[in-house]
Formats: C-alpha cells, sequence, structure tokens
C-alpha cells in the first residue's frame, strides 16, 4: 500500500471497528435493538472494500477481542467467527468481482457453519446444554399449566402439545439453523448493498432476482445428498427420520427460492407492480406451504426451465 494512503486506511479503520463496538453493545444492551448484532459485519466489510482483505481482516481480530472484553467471551467468538467470517467473504467477493448471487450462497453457507461452531463453542465454555436447558424450561411450564387448569379436560392436551412441540423442535434444529444462516447472509448483503448505493458506491454485478436459478448440476446434487442421507441412516449412523427430515426441510427451501423467482418473473410479464407481487407471493407462500408449493415449481424450472433462461450465463 502507497505510504501516503497508510494514515487513511488507519483512521477508516479505527472507525469503522469502533463502529463495529457501538453495533455489539448496542445490539448486545439495549432492548428491541438486538438487529444491529445482526450487522455487525457491515463496517467490517466496508474496511475491506476500501483498503483490502488485509485491513479487514485485522479490524475482524481487533472487534473480537475489544468485543470479548467489553461483553464477553460467547459474543467476541461471534463477531471473530460468524461476523468476521462474513466480513471477509463479501470483501473476498468485491476483490474478486463475484456476482450478487454467489457471494449470497457462499455467505449463507458460511454464515450457517460458523454458527454452529459458535452455539457448540458457547455451551462447551457455559458447560450448559441447550436441549437440556429446554427440556427443564418445558418441565417448569408443564407444571405451570397444570397448575393453572387442575381439573381441566384440555390439561393432558396441552401438556402433550407442548411434549411434541418440544420433540418437533429438536428434531427440525439443524434445519432452523441453516435457515437463520440464510436469512442472516441475506441481510448483510441488503444492507451492505444499501449502505454503498446510499454513499455512491458502486456494487457487485447481478441479474434481477426473477432470473434466478440453479444449475442442473443441483439435482444431481441433491440426490446424492438424498442417497447418502438414506445409507447413512439404515446403516445406523445417524437416526434417520431426523436426518431425513432435515435434508428435505433444507432442499425444499432451497428450491423454494428458485420457485419464488419463477412466480415473481411471470407477475412482472404480467404487469404488476413491485407491492402487489411481494403481497401476493408472501400471501401463495403462508397460506399454502410455500416452502413445499414454491420447492416443487422451483425443482420443476431447474429441469423444464419455464422462464428460456440462459442457463450458461449463471
Amino acid at each position: 500500500m502507497n505510504e501516503r494512503k497508510r494514515p487513511v486506511a488507519m483512521v477508516e479503520a479505527g472507525l469503522l471497528t469502533a463502529l463495529t463496538i457501538i453495533f455489539t453493545i448496542v445490539g448486545t444492551y439495549v432492548p428491541f435493538l438486538g438487529f444491529f448484532l445482526t450487522i455487525v459485519a457491515i463496517p467490517l466489510t466496508l474496511v475491506g472494500i476500501r483498503h483490502g482483505l488485509k485491513w479487514s481482516a485485522a479490524s475482524v481480530v481487533v472487534s473480537g477481542i475489544i468485543g470479548t472484553m467489553l461483553v464477553g467471551i460467547t459474543t467476541g467468538v461471534s463477531i471473530l467467527l460468524v461476523s468476521g467470517s462474513i466480513s471477509l467473504l463479501m470483501t473476498y467477493s468485491f476483490e474478486h468481482k463475484w456476482p450478487i448471487s454467489r457471494m449470497v450462497i457462499g455467505a449463507s453457507l458460511l454464515s450457517t457453519i460458523m454458527m454452529a461452531i459458535t452455539f457448540q463453542l458457547a455451551f462447551t465454555i457455559s458447560g450448559i446444554n441447550f436441549f437440556d436447558m429446554m427440556d427443564a424450561s418445558m418441565v417448569q411450564s408443564m407444571e405451570m399449566m397444570k397448575s393453572m387448569t387442575a381439573g381441566s379436560d384440555q390439561s393432558a392436551e396441552m401438556v402433550k402439545a407442548m411434549e411434541l412441540s418440544a420433540e418437533t423442535l429438536k428434531i427440525v434444529f439443524p434445519t432452523m439453523l441453516f435457515l437463520t444462516g440464510v436469512f442472516h447472509a441475506v441481510i448483510n448483503v441488503a444492507v451492505l448493498k444499501a449502505v454503498m448505493k446510499r454513499f455512491r458506491m458502486p456494487f457487485l454485478p447481478g441479474k434481477p432476482f426473477n432470473e434466478f436459478c440453479y444449475d442442473r448440476s443441483v439435482l444431481i446434487g441433491t440426490s446424492l445428498i438424498l442417497i447418502l442421507s438414506y445409507l447413512a441412516g439404515t446403516m445406523k449412523i445417524v437416526d434417520l427420520m431426523t436426518l431425513f427430515t432435515n435434508v428435505l426441510l433444507i432442499i425444499a427451501f432451497s428450491f423454494s427460492i428458485q420457485g419464488i423467482a419463477v412466480m415473481d418473473y411471470f407477475f412482472v410479464r404480467r404487469g404488476a407492480k413491485p407491492g402487489m407481487r411481494v403481497f401476493f407471493i408472501t400471501l401463495l407462500y403462508v397460506v399454502l406451504n410455500g416452502y413445499i408449493l414454491f420447492g416443487i415449481i422451483g425443482w420443476f424450472d431447474v429441469i423444464f426451465n419455464f422462464r428460456k433462461l440462459k442457463r450458461s450465463e449463471y
């Protein structure tokens, strides 16, 4: 780096690192402002976009250390692993001119992995098991429910419903973790794009969302995952029902993204306004179990290419 630019880089990196710490403190201690913890990666990414990957990495390390001292080791580890990894990937995306879709997919996968590692480290450090905590909380809730509905015919039914909900949560917990990682990545990319647009900074190239599509090779990949999941279950390596449930939910959600793009594409072709498109697609998704309906549409679109898109461009 040019020696004349180094002091400027140090000042900007310092200010953006301070903003990262402010976001962390506000998101941790101020009620109803936890959203700021979600976008901690934004200032760190701006450091990288402005001055390169090395400066971004340095800011990540400094932010993690300061976050550990001010808030706690769990938060510091989260900054380093989750927010830090996303910021470095987004910085790398800008350096290599990735399309937005590739950055979002990469950030989603990385965010999910790092959240899982952070989650495990947090409970290893604290010595508390999340599912044990959930079981204890459920027992307390059931005892309270029994005392409130003593003598009522609905008491047993409500207790069974709570037990079923707890078991379902345990089964689909990996899927919930995956969805959290995806939404975390999408929010960071969306906020970063809005911030850069506000300051008139160029963003990555990308096509409209309604032209999003997977390559046909994804079908081979998902088929292989299903086969391996089935083999792992039959060989008693893992519980077959739990594994298959999570794999199917994740695949359905992934294809539902393309299904939403297909629906949006046809709404656009018919001249529907953005607000109307969002309303009807959201309504269909909520009312008709959208991750299944749109997942099927997306799956068939990969095969038949309803929109006649040039797949070689994606």
